[in-house]
C-alpha cells in the first residue's frame, strides 16, 4: 500500500482511529520515509484536531522515529501539538 495515495484519497480524513492505526503499521506500507508516516499522522490528527489530538500519542508509537534524521526529531519538537503532549506528560 503506498502512504501517499492513501493520504490524497478523498477518505483519508474520515478513516477512524483503528483504520489509521492499520494503515500506519503495515509492514508493508510504501513510504519513501518514516518522516512521511509521520506527516500522514499530523495530516490525519489535525483532519479533527479536537477530537484527534488525545489519539497522537498512540499513534506516534507506530512510527518509526529511531529511522528518521536527527534534524527531522529537532522539527518535529517544535510542532505545536507536540508541545502539548510534552506539556501535559511532564
Amino acid at each position: 500500500m503506498k502512504l501517499d495515495v492513501v493520504k490524497k484519497s478523498d477518505e483519508f480524513g474520515m478513516m477512524s482511529l483503528a483504520n489509521m492505526n492499520e494503515v500506519i503499521r503495515q509492514n508493508e506500507l510504501s513510504v519513501e520515509s518514516e518522516e512521511d508516516v509521520f506527516d500522514a499522522v499530523m495530516l490525519w490528527v489535525r483532519h479533527e484536531e479536537d477530537k484527534r489530538a488525545a489519539f497522537l500519542p498512540e499513534l506516534l508509537c507506530c512510527v518509526r522515529l529511531q529511522n528518521t534524521s536527527s534534524n527531522f526529531l529537532k522539527a518535529i519538537k517544535q510542532e505545536p501539538l507536540i508541545q502539548v503532549i510534552k506539556h501535559l506528560n511532564t
